[in-house]
């Protein structure tokens, strides 16, 4: 009986969690339509763990991540934004390490850091030699700078009083996903939570490993 009860809850908590989703993901398509921006919610790794229906990469982006290194460049620069989002307490505008403007607003529930709302990956000039001249040099995309100077080309350009815009319109967005993502943002915190407990005892046991092996006598 009590089984058949947690269950239940289990399945109720699941069905919100998915509806949550969906009602989010439409507000991030909304967002990315009003603003032309790209939109995704990333966990404190930096790794994205929602998006819109309808997000779909740059061209530049989607080429910077089919390459392995690229890929974790970017989490990288997430897991960065996200530290100084919380920082500040307020949108954190940071230039990715490709060279895109990008957004980074803290999400937090119960007082307990969760991860970030990014948006941007677009320019605020149009692509002009010293921008080009930066892809060059980049050791990552050396061996290609012809393909990625194409794409960077056809990169979005917005204004400054866009840029201004847009990040207001974030904050609003960050409180929507406060006031009704309640079950997503407790699934990412339990996900975090548990995360870091597993990475703890791993630590612990090579630490217990490394202290055996040096204590273990010479024959």
């Amino acid at each position: 009986m009590q089984r058949t009860v947690v269950e239940r809850d289990d399945k109720l908590e699941n069905e919100k969690l998915a509806l949550e989703k969906e009602n989010l993901r439409k507000v991030m398509d909304n967002f990315s339509l009003s603003t032309g921006l790209s939109v995704v919610a990333v966990n404190l790794y930096g790794e994205v763990f929602l998006s819109g229906a309808q997000y779909e990469e740059n061209t530049f982006c989607q080429y910077i991540q089919s390459i392995a290194e690229g890929r974790e460049r970017c989490r990288r620069c997430y897991e960065k934004a996200c530290k100084e989002a919380f920082k500040w307490d307020e949108p954190y505008f940071f230039r990715c390490h490709g060279g895109l403007v990008m957004w980074a607003a803290p999400l937090q529930i119960e007082q307990t850091r969760v991860g970030a709302i990014v948006c941007g990956q677009v320019l605020l000039w149009k692509a002009d030699r010293l921008f080009l001249n930066e892809i060059k040099s980049l050791p990552l995309y050396a061996g290609h700078p012809d393909q990625l100077l194409n794409k960077a080309r056809e990169l979005k350009v917005i204004s400054v009083r866009q840029c201004q815009a847009a990040a207001e319109l974030l904050k609003a967005v960050v409180e929507h996903f406060s006031n009704t993502g309640y079950y997503l943002l407790i699934d990412q915190k339990n996900k975090y939570n548990w995360r870091n407990m597993v990475l703890s005892q791993i630590r612990d046991r090579k630490k217990h490993m490394r202290k055996q092996h040096l204590t273990v006598p010479f024959i």
